[in-house]
């Protein structure tokens, strides 16, 4: 081999030598970062909830964290249940000033109180006139008609009332005697005829 071949091919050898060197340096300075960290050309992947910047940094979990879309509550749902109407509650004598008139006619019942206030002082005049009349007509049948309860004051019928809660009790005493102020005895437009119990509809006064 000629001297000039020998010089091109050192020459040749020597670049492509210090070619390799440089490469190399250039390629461990990329893989370096400023905080001495290599960093691999391999991808990495990104925990849950975090996202990584363009330049290679990672944000924190809280900055890259995305908020779960919230959907309105449904509203409970409200049962409506169907119950009776309330019978409204009897009025108390102590309630009313007047007594009630219905069609012009007096009205006393459980309902339908006289005030306590409330005394003609006995059998009105209409009705002592209408019995008198009844019991003449019933004695030229051979029947006797007689009063066996007529007028009641509140305080009287108060007593009578009372005294059969104590022997039947209250639930009981209800069902066959009116409280007082409740008692059309005490308007006195009502009469018991011979018997205070309904065993004067098994007689012949009473049929």
């Amino acid at each position: 081999m000629s001297t000039s071949a020998k010089r091109v091919l050192l020459a040749v050898l020597l670049v492509a030598l210090l070619g390799s060197a440089f490469f190399t340096a250039y390629t461990v300075t990329m893989k370096k970062l400023p905080g001495g960290e290599p960093q691999g050309t391999t991808a990495s992947i990104p925990e849950p909830g975090q996202i990584t910047a363009p330049d290679g940094q990672t944000l924190p979990q809280e900055a890259a964290s995305v908020p779960e879309q919230t959907t309105a509550a449904a509203a409970p749902e409200t049962t409506v249940t169907e119950t009776e109407p309330e019978t409204a509650a009897p009025a108390s004598p102590q309630d009313v000033s007047s007594p009630t008139y219905i069609g012009g006619i007096l009205v006393v019942n459980k309902s339908y109180p006289l005030p306590r206030s409330y005394d003609p002082g006995g059998l009105t005049d209409e009705c002592e006139d209408a019995f008198y009349t009844m019991q003449a007509a019933a004695e030229e049948e051979g029947l006797d008609l007689y009063i066996a309860s007529g007028f009641r004051s509140y305080e009287l019928q108060a007593s009578l009332y009372q005294r059969y809660c104590n022997e039947d009790g209250q639930a009981a005493a209800d069902t066959y005697s009116a409280r007082p102020g409740h008692s059309e005895h005490q308007s006195g437009l009502a009469i018991d005829l011979k018997s205070i119990s309904s065993s004067f509809a098994y007689t012949a006064e009473g049929q």
